[in-house]
């Protein structure tokens, strides 16, 4: 054990991302503390961290927000001095990151999932995010993230070149994978036998263009296409309502079903149940549904995104589309449904690649040593790992 190293988290413990990383970094004999970033009822412990501090937080718009947010550093500032970390690492930009850069403490990176560099800058009505995210990027010795365009947004919003570094979560691969039996969910589901189960996992949110993708189905459908069964992730999303009663008003609503949230050992049977999943967000880092999705074996039609096409090849892995046409998302699912094939094919080349270049064991060991080295000095934090290195990790 490393008795020496010692890793603070500042994260949410609600997070899936977060819990999945910081319990496998604890795994690999690391001490890891945390830093609880929890909104109201949230929990703010985890499995594998020490909870050494507690900060509790309101959406960016709410009047409390920056008295919170003053609080919360010194809060963090007390927790790092008490503690001494060799490395903190912020997991998010947004809250986590702010925090982060504003703690005083080196070295000191974060983790960019995706929305907190492509989406949530540019929503921010008055610019304080905005500004609060490229500061928290100039200040940060590295940061990490799943795909190269998200490094090469993040350098384009403050990040000093040569500190941004490829780091995927991984697929746990005792988890998902390929022989799974796909029976119990399709039962569960009342899929009759014989019929393609097609899985949106993505949440009802219109980032996701969940809308596209009813359209595009119905469209099939519409058409004389195959019958297929449609299913919809839910997890909360705020277009649920709208949804519901869309499908309820759908001459194929038979053929319709909106889940439930679901617990993640759930997933992997889900995932092996069906025989495309479908995924067309605006915007995108390397989504862990994706990799998860076709290490069970499962081709995937995704949006024509940077991040997703080194994962989705076209006609080898999956579809890709281009993000918003529904008329291209309907020919690749209705060519698809109609080729069984084709479908087992991508499905097995997909679980091939997933093996070899997403599992968690892989990258949960090159973030450990990533630690180690910044700790004992071997890894200036300054230019923690450069594209070069970078690039050839994602090969």
């Amino acid at each position: 054990m490393d008795e020496r190293l010692e890793v603070m988290f500042i994260a949410r413990p609600v997070t899936l991302h977060a819990r999945r990383w910081i319990e496998a970094i604890a795994s690999r004999g690391i001490r890891c503390t945390l830093a609880a970033v929890a909104s109201p009822g949230e929990p703010a412990v985890m499995d594998g961290a020490e909870t050494i501090a507690t900060l509790p937080v309101r959406g960016i718009r709410h009047p409390a927000y920056g008295p919170g947010f003053a609080a919360n550093l010194v809060r963090l500032r007390r927790a790092v001095a008490a503690t001494g970390p060799d490395v903190v690492h912020a997991h998010f930009v947004e809250d986590c990151g702010w925090l982060g850069a504003l703690a005083g403490f080196h070295p000191w990176g974060v983790t960019a999932w995706g929305s907190d560099l492509l989406v949530l800058p540019g929503r921010s009505r008055l610019g304080v995010g905005r500004r609060l995210t490229r500061m928290a990027l100039r200040r940060a010795d590295f940061l990490t993230a799943p795909s190269q365009p998200l490094l090469e947004a993040a350098v384009e919003q403050g990040l000093a070149p040569g500190r941004e570094r490829l780091m995927l979560w991984g697929v746990d691969r005792n988890r998902f994978h390929s022989g799974l039996d796909p029976e119990p969910f399709r039962t569960r589901l009342e899929v009759p036998p014989g019929v393609p189960l097609v899985l949106s996992p993505r949440r009802m949110e219109a980032l996701y263009h969940i809308d596209d993708i009813l359209t595009a189905w119905e469209k099939v459908r519409d058409g004389g296409g195959p019958r297929s069964v449609l299913v919809l992730a839910t997890d909360g999303g705020s277009l649920e309502t709208g949804f519901r009663t869309r499908v309820a008003a759908s001459a194929w609503r038979e053929d319709i079903r909106i889940l439930e949230p679901l617990a993640y050992d759930e997933m992997p049977g889900l995932f092996a149940a069906a025989d495309l999943v479908v995924s067309v967000p605006e915007s995108d880092g390397t989504p862990m549904s994706v990799l998860e999705a076709m290490s069970t074996g499962t081709p995937v039609i995704a949006g024509d995104l940077p991040s997703l096409r080194p994962w989705v090849r076209e006609g080898e892995t999956g579809r890709l589309v281009p993000v918003g046409s529904v008329a291209a998302l309907a020919e690749a699912l209705e060519a698809l449904l109609k080729d069984s094939e084709a479908r087992l094919r991508m499905g097995d080349r997909a679980a091939d690649h997933a093996a070899a270049e997403a599992d968690q064991e892989v990258w949960m060991d090159r973030a450990a040593d990533f630690y180690r080295a910044l700790a004992a000095g071997h890894v200036s934090p300054r230019t923690a790992t450069g594209p070069a290195e970078a690039g050839e990790e994602e090969r």
